[in-house]
């Protein structure tokens, strides 16, 4: 199962498969690049000048969480039900799922320092815990999105590892 800005990767029989929130649509590519060009027309603004700038676009967007003609999130706003993806995937023995916000997910949707395959490879092999230091480090050397242009300058940072036993 899959709602809104979760996604799951998985190494399945057939493959690596991700579920959830599409490359191209994960990060918020539209604010991206407002914000950058802010940045690029503005000389660097600092993160909150930035976000006031685009505040009213944030509004817009915050209001169509979990309304039926808007989008779905992860939330205690109940998600409409077609927002939910469902279905199966096959798994060896021992094998891994990781559940992760979109928070997590900015490590490769927004920061482009894994792919999908590498950060599921890397919580696989090395846990969750070197992933949150990483991805606060870099939110941290970016504070004000110059680098990676962003609507907050971190996020929740929420991932969920499991393994199936035999």
């Amino acid at each position: 199962m899959c709602v809104g800005d979760c996604t799951l990767l998985v190494e399945g029989l057939s493959g690596f498969v991700r579920v959830g929130v599409d490359e191209s649509a994960a990060g918020d590519p539209q604010l991206s690049k407002a914000l950058a060009a802010l940045h690029a027309n503005h000389g660097g603004l600092k993160a909150d000048a930035a976000r006031a700038r685009i505040l009213p676009s944030i509004k817009a967007g915050r209001a169509a969480m979990n309304e039926p003609d808007g989008y779905g999130v992860f939330s205690i706003t109940p998600t409409p039900r077609h927002f939910v993806r469902t279905g199966q995937i096959a798994m060896p023995a021992d094998g891994h799922l990781l559940l992760a916000s979109d928070g997590l997910m900015r490590l490769a949707d927004v920061f482009r320092l894994y792919t999908a395959p590498a950060l599921f490879a890397a919580a696989r092999d090395e846990g969750l815990t070197p992933l949150i230091r990483h991805l606060r480090k870099v939110e941290r050397e970016d504070i004000h999105g110059h680098r990676y242009p962003r609507a907050k300058s971190n996020d929740d940072a929420t991932g969920l590892l499991l393994r199936r036993s035999r």
